[in-house]
């Protein structure tokens, strides 16, 4: 899938994957000094990078879409510096464990979390245009 992209991948993701069993902690657990400093710190010369930099290695769209992605779970502007981080903790994690699908496609995360929300008392209303927020009814959380 990645084609002249491939060793531009490899040589991002491939040591962040074979340092998973000792990063795996510092990456995915509290902020904190870390137990391995080196393997952190090869980690960290990309993820400290913005998104929007480390893209630029990439020269197919289908890596740059990957990448791009990956990178957009930060829920920050790609400009931002260490947007590259979650989407390389992202990578590396699925090449270890696999890619996590659900059963029936991401629509069904949708269709859960809506049903959870309903069944706690939450209602779910479609089609409404809302031009200002006096027109919602009094309540303790509105989500559009």
């Amino acid at each position: 899938m990645l084609g002249e992209d491939e060793r531009t991948y490899t040589k991002l993701l491939g040591p962040v994957v074979e340092a998973w069993p000792e990063l795996a902690g510092d990456l995915l657990g509290p902020l904190s000094y870390p137990s391995k400093p080196l393997s952190f710190a090869r980690f960290g010369q990309h993820a400290i990078l913005p998104a929007s930099s480390l893209v630029t290695r990439f020269k197919t769209s289908h890596a740059r879409g990957l990448w791009a992605g990956m990178a957009a779970h930060s829920i920050q502007p790609l400009t931002n510096i260490a947007s590259s981080a979650i989407g390389i903790v992202l990578l590396a994690a699925a090449h270890v464990k696999g890619w996590p699908i659900p059963k029936g496609g991401s629509r069904h995360i949708a269709h859960s979390l809506g049903a959870y929300f309903q069944s706690i008392g939450g209602v779910i209303q479609t089609g409404s245009f809302v031009k200002s927020i006096k027109e919602l009814p009094n309540a303790k959380g509105i989500f559009l």
